[in-house]
């Protein structure tokens, strides 16, 4: 922004004047006794002050519990950056700006992002930033729960960085006193303070941490404690910036009393028990603590001082009319009133800049009132921005306090570092005329304004309504600017500066062309935005702080200036009251042998001052993220802004406006690539947006689903009266939605990228997606055609980089884009020519779009309407323009003379499998019919033959004008990008993925990751792969890593693919003996296909596990160890593609090898699976009624029950054995007496037996009995026993009967079970009965049974009664008796 103001010849006193008029008041020789200087009056137009000299407190970005710090070293040096509690990113995390002037603040994005499996959940708040040795140390608050109680609790952590903008990262290690802090611990540990005796409650929370380094080198940190029904401050020393040293803990602040063990503080009765927001400053060896005595959603929140002589001693609070209030928005005595301008000013941070000691704040954006009142869920406030405020130590008559100017509300002088100027009133000899007795000149030069009705500051008070001040200089100023504040109250107050007479002399060319007084007449001050005056009563009134008529030129050296003010108004009984001046502030520096020399003599002989004029740099004022009475937010940053990059970082809903394209007449277009999305959010948007205020929106999105794998594309409205955005299924939804396959593009580092475009001409709006137009709407509801909008960006809970921004408001080209892009432009096919061949347009058109965004026709090159300029007359590049319905298009061919042979081709690099050739800077050498050569520039269309989803060694065919030459080239490793179109993620070191046999890669990151077999896309295969277990992350409970299969990536949430996979999951602990099935179609599940064991041989090492996967069609089968575990059906049966996965476990993946022939996958199937459903005897026992093959395999556990009453001396023997890869065995041996086959005489000789087999919830899956009436083993429920046999045998000897019970069920029927086979999940139980003497109930499992007998004593600890526990190595009953 440059403001010009022109200087007049004439002397003249002009209200509210642009012009100043210097004048001589003593006849000089050497010069005119007139003369005019050109300055800018500030106050007219405080929205285009000089950033350069002035900064005012706009609050234009959400920002909370401010840190602010200085660099003054590196490449950031002369930026302050500013940390905040973030609300518009929803509080999790933190967000930093920086800027060079506090005016301009230009958002960094994220400064500090939670990482996975840290204890914070949420409810970041309150950093910290201190620097020290080139670190940057971050103190912050998180919350460990949702809730706020004992289990849930906020308190303080540590993050670190290199650099201001970070990234910082939560820090992890070791303190001094050997703690080990990991990423789920805190960086306080209170239960160290249990034993203090203030600490009383164990429920306290620590927030607010404050670090400060003394001047000693001494560390401490400040925090404030919540609990016991306050919150209070806290402080202790650190040993180092790790390692608190609890032993020093000091109760410091408590709410209502001027110490915690002291006097009750009657100007904190009234509040509430709240002391927080703790700042540590030190001046003249005393200790200054700062500190919020409110909640943070009252508006009486404020900034008070307690001081002390040691930075853990007794810190006493300073009464308000002391001095203590530093910042506060209303007085605290009987009459007091309250700012209309401010509200909730606190938890800040102060800054010494070369000497200039500043205050950074918040206060609510609203001002006036708060965006939540009180009452509001903690956390949910918004609205608060960032302020600054001179502070000063002054004496209050017993000691230095702080002070500040404060809170301000208009244009404010900037730190010197900044603008090169300081108050160079403060040395001067001030005298004044009409000195009201008891007042002095002394209150006029030091730089103080009263600021609320309990200060000790005085001010300037004249002994009537006129003053002449004059100030004056030992050594000449070189001057720049006055400043004359205005009174304190309303009834003492002017309504401009009379004059303001500078001394100046002009020297050129050796002589003195002007000495004299430059005088500005009648400067202006803004009644209207500093007065608060009872509407009813002009008589009652207050002003609000800070106000000045500020006047603004070229620096004059001067060595006097003489200020003459005229005020004060009528009081209620119409006495005129005194004037009073709040402060004079001149902004110069030392001239030393500057002289004056600008200016112009005119033709009469009258010197006139050249024009002045200021120039604000466009530094970020494209964008504005609030204003204009639309709502916006802050996540976006703008570090490479200068690339024309802006980058978005924030949660939730995000929107960034355009402050130059407000109208009925528009076009926006950017690339958006995308990041990542945030906050779980199943529906991620990202786009363009339109708004007229905050009610009346319009957005065209990109819906791309979490994984990026959607292509939806769809309008918006947010129109007034409806407060909600109105999505497709919504009754008025009037929006256009189409799913666009190709709308997302990979860039060359492999991003998504999206090129979007929205043009508004009056009632329509245009949209375009990659140059092409989507769609139509006309007179919308939310924006009508004469209402003006302003453009911008939308994203919500998704993060991007934004790019490529064009932007006019041009009619005509507007129409030209609409015109363009309306049609879908296709170049030919043909782009090499030789010299005088014809254009060759075959493949070349243009499709019109409809409004529809549907192609409503399509036009080849060779039509009559389309006109062609361009030819091969001469050899190169050569640019073909075509032109249809006044919209141009071009495209680029290439002109060669006539070619006799290709001699030679650049050797093109490896290409990773599933990569595009790189071409860049390749060339082909060729050999003209004339005899001379040349190079030609390779492009795709000249090669063939590449297949970049095929390993190995490939012979490409090169042609160029009908000429061909071959070239081998190789393509590198085995892992990537799937054939579906299903990206790789970046957490897999594929170095070492090379084309040999020794092949291996590793992950070792956290999330989520996977990567895929590129050349595998069948419907059959076969995939060898060893996995070496390295280390669980994030204290996952459950963590991991496998092999997946997938398919299309077409899905909608969670993994990015339609899959299935295998996982070994280590737990918590080792030997990994247990694997599970998953599948994924809109989630993963883990549990519906169950789990199942497996073995390792002799000698293997416990985290080395080999797989085998086979896929056979819909068939699934997975060998663990060389020997099958699984056999499944997934949910496809088409081609798949085979890839590596981890979630939370790191590993290596080595001795891989696979193959899509199908007569291998039908060999391995006849070498190692059997389906034929007859061959149920197993493979470790045979099913024929003897076990002698199981006490010869040493592989039983048998029990002895005997039964007693009647059927005493009867045995009942239980085996059981699960065999990985073949089934469960189990077997039975009873000794009874009787026969058992049923007697209908004799009902008690009955005897009968079951198994059942049992899932983790206790349900009955497959069981099966024996029964005597019909000789057969019969079902109970779902009958699953593959085989069974029941032997008896007579003992003539003792009489007694032997009958032997041997049931079987094979392995791919046991899995069809969920949740049979897993530690303790699944069971087998036996039971046995003879029946009871009434003949009724055969059911073994029966508690009726007289003589039924569960195997229920001597458990195993932990385990159910009747239970038989599988594991991989067996089956174990549960009790023995």
């Amino acid at each position: 922004m440059k403001k010009i103001l022109k200087g007049f010849g004439i002397c003249l006193a002009v209200a509210a004047s642009l012009s100043v008029v210097a004048c001589k008041e003593t006849p000089d020789p050497t010069a005119d006794t007139e003369a005019s200087l050109a300055y800018y009056d500030q106050l007219k137009s405080e929205q285009d002050y000089n950033h350069s000299l002035f900064y005012q407190n706009d609050m234009l970005f959400d920002a909370a519990d401010i840190s602010v710090l200085y660099i003054d070293e590196g490449e950031e040096s002369g930026y302050f950056y500013a940390y905040a509690t973030s609300d518009s990113i929803g509080a999790y995390g933190f967000l930093a700006w920086r800027s060079k002037d506090l005016v301009n603040w230009q958002s960094m994005g994220l400064a500090f992002e939670p990482q996975p499996g840290t204890w914070g959940t949420r409810l970041y708040w309150a950093p910290e930033v201190i620097y020290n040795n080139g670190k940057y140390y971050m103190y912050y608050t998180a919350a460990d729960n949702l809730a706020f109680n004992a289990t849930g609790k906020e308190n303080i952590g540590l993050a670190v960085a290199d650099s201001p903008a970070g990234p910082f990262v939560q820090w992890t290690g070791t303190t001094q006193d050997g703690r080990t802090v990991g990423m789920n611990d805190v960086f306080l540990d209170l239960t160290q303070f249990s034993d203090h005796k203030d600490w009383k409650t164990a429920n306290r929370r620590a927030i607010d941490a404050a670090p400060f380094l003394d001047d000693d080198g001494k560390l401490y940190l400040y925090f404030v404690a919540v609990g016991g029904g306050e919150n209070s401050i806290w402080g202790l020393e650190m040993k180092d910036w790790f390692s608190p040293d609890y032993s020093t803990l000091k109760y410091l602040a408590k709410p209502r009393y001027y110490t915690p063990g002291g006097q009750p503080m009657p100007a904190e009765i009234t509040g509430n028990d709240v002391n927080e927001g703790p700042f540590m400053v030190k001046h003249d060896g005393k200790y200054y603590l700062t500190y919020n005595p409110n909640g943070y959603r009252f508006a009486e929140y404020a900034v008070s001082q307690a001081i002390s002589d040691e930075p853990l001693g007794e810190f006493v609070k300073v009464d308000a009319d002391k001095g203590g209030r530093v910042i506060c928005y209303k007085g605290t005595s009987d009459e007091e009133y309250n700012y209309d301008y401010v509200a909730g000013t606190g938890h800040g941070s102060m800054v010494n800049v070369n000497g200039d000691l500043l205050y950074f704040y918040h206060a609510y954006k609203n001002r006036e009132t708060l965006s939540l009142n009180e009452g509001a869920p903690l956390g949910a406030v918004k609205g608060r921005g960032l302020c600054v405020d001179r502070v000063f130590f002054v004496d209050n008559g017993e000691q230095d306090v702080l002070y500040a100017n404060g809170p301000s509300y208009s244009l404010q002088p900037l730190p010197e570092v900044l603008s090169g100027y300081s108050n160079v009133a403060k040395t001067a000899t001030v005298t004044a005329t009409n000195v009201k007795n008891g007042s002095s000149a002394e209150y006029l030069n030091d730089y103080l304004f009263k600021s609320h009705d309990l200060d000790f500051i005085k001010e300037f008070e004249a002994d009537g309504q006129e003053t002449t001040i004059t100030l004056k200089w030992d050594a000449p100023q070189a001057v720049r600017t006055v400043m004359v504040y205005n009174a304190f109250n309303y009834l003492n107050s002017f309504d401009a500066v009379e004059s303001i007479k500078i001394k100046t002399k002009v020297e050129q060319n050796g002589s003195v062309v002007f000495d004299g007084y430059a005088t500005i007449s009648d400067l202006g001050f803004d009644m209207e935005k500093h007065a608060w005056v009872d509407a009813n009563d002009a008589t009652e009134g207050q002003m609000r702080p800070g106000g000045a008529s500020i006047a603004e030129f070229d620096e004059l050296v001067t060595d006097e200036i003489i200020i003459t003010v005229k005020g004060g108004k009528e009081n209620a009984d119409g006495v005129v009251q005194n004037l009073m001046i709040g402060d004079i502030v001149v902004l110069g520096k030392p001239a030393g042998d500057q002289k004056n020399t600008t200016g112009t003599v005119d033709s009469s002989g009258k010197f006139i001052f050249n024009d002045y004029s200021y120039t604000n740099p466009e530094f970020n004022k494209r964008y504005y993220p609030a204003g204009e009475g639309i709502d916006a937010y802050d996540g976006y940053n703008f570090k490479d802004y200068e690339n024309g990059v802006i980058i978005q970082e924030g949660g939730a809903r995000q929107d960034l406006y355009f402050n130059n394209l407000t109208g009925t007449q528009y076009y926006l277009e950017a690339t958006f690539t995308l990041d990542r999305t945030v906050n779980n959010d199943p529906a991620p948007k990202i786009g363009l947006i339109g708004a007229s205020n905050s009610d009346n929106k319009l957005a065209l999105m990109l819906d791309p689903g979490p994984t990026f794998a959607k292509r939806t594309i769809l309008t918006t409205e947010y129109p007034q009266g409806a407060n909600t955005w109105l999505w497709p299924g919504n009754n008025d939804y009037k929006g256009i939605t189409y799913v666009v396959n190709d709308c997302l593009r990979q860039d060359e580092d492999g991003n998504q990228t999206i090129t979007m475009s929205v043009v508004r001409d009056g009632s329509d709006f245009y949209f375009f997606i990659n140059g092409v137009k989507f769609g139509k709407l006309s007179n919308i509801t939310s924006i009508g055609a004469d209402k003006a909008a302003c453009p911008g960006f939308i994203t919500m809970n998704l993060h991007a980089s934004i790019s490529d921004i064009k932007t006019s408001t041009d009619s005509d080209e507007i129409a030209a884009y609409i015109a363009k892009h309306s049609a879908k432009f296709i170049a030919p096919e043909k782009t090499i020519y030789t010299i005088g061949e014809d254009l060759d347009l075959t493949g070349g058109s243009i499709s019109v779009i409809g409004d529809n965004g549907a192609i409503s026709s399509t036009i080849a090159l060779n039509d009559s309407r389309v006109e062609i300029i361009g030819d091969t007359s001469a050899a190169g590049e050569r640019t073909v323009k075509v032109i249809y319905n006044g919209a141009e298009y071009s495209y680029t061919i290439t002109v060669l003379k006539s070619i006799s042979e290709i001699t030679e081709v650049d050797a093109l690099a490896p290409t990773r499998i599933g990569e595009e050739l790189d071409l860049n800077d390749k060339f082909a050498t060729v050999k003209y019919d004339d005899g001379t050569t040349g190079k030609v520039a390779l492009t795709e269309k000249m090669i063939t033959d590449y297949d970049k989803w095929k390993n190995g060694e490939q012979t490409l065919t090169v042609t160029i004008s009908g000429k061909t030459k071959e070239i081998v080239h190789t393509v590198v490793g085995k892992l990537g990008n799937s054939q579906f179109g299903a990206t790789a993620t970046e957490g897999f070191d594929l170095s070492n993925d090379t084309n040999d046999a020794n092949a291996s890669v590793t992950n070792a990151s956290a999330p989520p990751q996977r990567v895929f077999f590129s050349e595998v896309k069948n419907a059959n295969y076969i995939l060898n792969i060893k996995i070496t277990l390295d280390e669980r992350k994030n204290n996952d409970n459950a963590p991991r890593i496998g092999v997946l299969m997938a398919t299309t990536n077409a899905v909608t949430s969670g993994f990015g693919v339609q899959a299935a996979a295998v996982a070994l999951v280590p737990g918590t602990g080792e030997p990994l003996q247990h694997a599970s099935f998953g599948s994924f179609i809109t989630g993963w599940n883990w549990t519906e296909s169950g789990g199942y064991g497996f073995d390792y041989p002799a000698g293997q090492d416990k985290n080395v596990v080999s797989l085998t996967i086979v896929k056979a069609g819909q068939d699934f089968y997975v060998q663990i160890n060389g020997k099958i575990v699984k056999k499944t059906y997934p949910a496809f049966e088409g081609e798949a593609t085979p890839g590596l996965f981890t979630m939370n476990y790191s590993g290596t993946w080595s001795d891989y090898s696979y193959s899509v022939d199908k007569t291998e996958v039908d060999n391995w199937l006849d070498k190692n699976y059997t389906e034929d459903p007859s061959d149920t005897t197993g493979k470790a026992m045979t099913i024929d009624g003897d076990l002698g093959d199981w006490t010869a395999a040493g592989t039983t556990t048998d029990f002895d029950l005997r039964g007693t009453g009647d059927y005493a001396g009867k045995q009942f023997t239980v085996y059981g054995k699960y065999v990985v890869g073949d089934g469960v065995y189990v077997a039975a041996v009873v000794v009874h007496s009787v026969w058992h086959t049923h007697d209908s005489a004799n009902l008690a000789s009955t005897l009968s037996t079951a198994v059942q087999i049992f899932n983790n919830a206790q349900q009955s899956y497959i069981s099966g009995a024996y029964d005597p009436a019909s000789g057969n083993v019969t079902a109970f429920g779902n009958n699953k026993l593959s085989q069974y046999k029941i032997k008896t045998v007579h003992n003539d000897e003792t009489n007694l009967y032997t009958t032997v019970f041997e049931y079987y069920m094979a392995e791919a029927d046991l899995q069809s079970v969920p949740n049979v086979v897993n530690t303790q999940a699944g069971y087998v139980r036996m039971g046995w009965a003879f029946c009871a003497n009434d003949g009724t109930n055969r059911d073994p499992f029966s508690s009726v049974h007289s003589d039924g007998r569960w195997l229920e004593n001597n458990r195993l600890p932990g385990q159910l009664a009747n239970q038989y526990y599988i594991y991989s190595d067996g089956v174990y009953a549960s009790a023995k008796s």
